[in-house]
């Protein structure tokens, strides 16, 4: 699934050079805290073998995908929590690069 939102953002599924954008991007901050995490100058730019793991990880999920902008990962959505049972669940959001 790719779907065009504006001339310059899509919202695709992982790919490989995904793990290059965030690696350059590394954690940011408001996201880390937001997720309920704590971050230091230490973890700030994890090495590489993290965010490969992180690509391992969002590629397993059926229901997440990355926002691109010009090219570039600068984010997710994903569905969490889904019900099928209440027909619900719920919608989450990450921007990780701050300056998008």
């Amino acid at each position: 699934m790719e779907t065009m939102l504006e001339k310059n953002i899509k919202i695709r599924k992982v790919c490989e050079n995904d793990i290059q954008d965030r690696f350059k991007l590394g954690k940011q901050e408001q996201y880390v805290l937001m997720c309920g995490g704590e971050i230091s100058a230490n973890n700030r730019y994890p090495n590489i073998d993290y965010w490969i793991d992180w690509y391992e990880t969002f590629n397993a999920k059926e229901n997440a995908w990355i926002i691109e902008h010009n090219g570039t990962c600068i984010g997710e959505v994903r569905l969490d929590n889904i019900s099928l049972l209440d027909k619900n669940a719920r919608l989450a959001i990450g921007i990780y690069d701050e300056h998008k």
